[in-house]
């Protein structure tokens, strides 16, 4: 069982213990938002890296042409993304 089907599980044993044990039951009820999933602490830190355009992605993958030597970091640095984007971008995943 997965924890959803768990707590979904505690919810219906609650509701059919609380005539009987109505303490226990809430106790239980209390336990099942303890499997909730928690959000995020905090807000995001905001984005620092260059939006990705059409534009930028063309410009990258020329770069990478003209400078094969070149890691997908270095070239990352030069055009304030990360290596990931260029990667997408000289694939063509970014167009």
């Amino acid at each position: 069982m997965k924890i959803p089907e768990v707590a979904t599980k505690m919810r219906e044993i609650a509701g059919q213990i609380q005539g009987d044990y109505p303490k226990e039951a809430a106790e239980l009820l209390e336990l099942t938002e303890e499997l909730r999933r928690r959000s995020a602490a905090g807000p995001r830190a905001p984005a620092t890296s260059t939006p990705m355009t059409p534009e930028l992605a063309e410009e990258i993958r020329e770069f990478a042409k003209d400078n094969p030597g070149m890691s997908h970091q270095d070239i990352g640095v030069v055009f304030n993304v990360n290596h990931g984007r260029v990667s997408e971008a000289i694939r063509g995943k970014r167009k």
